[in-house]
């Protein structure tokens, strides 16, 4: 268990790598927009849309922070995400 901004969630630890939990069907997730991305020919979850969304005020801090955590993002790649460096993170692992 990791805790951000007084909130503890689960996480694994994978090829030596400690993610938050994935989860696609997060609801703020699942009423994001697709995008295509012509790179991989496929369509994607329109992350920055996403943020411009949080930015504009559309959700809250926390929503936003479960929203990425939902993505199965590493807790340290978490912690360098300017939205969130307000959100003290507590992981006993780096104990």
């Amino acid at each position: 268990m990791v805790t951000v901004g007084g909130v503890e969630y689960p996480t694994i630890i994978t090829n030596g790598v400690q993610r938050f939990i994935e989860n696609r069907d997060f609801p703020l997730l699942k009423r994001t927009p697709l995008t295509y991305d012509r790179a991989t020919g496929m369509n994607v979850l329109d992350l920055n849309g996403l943020a411009v969304r949080y930015h504009c005020g559309e959700f809250s801090q926390r929503e936003y922070a479960e929203a990425n955590m939902a993505l199965g993002y590493s807790v340290s790649g978490f912690c360098d995400l300017s939205s969130f460096q307000d959100m003290d993170v507590i992981n006993p692992v780096w104990s």
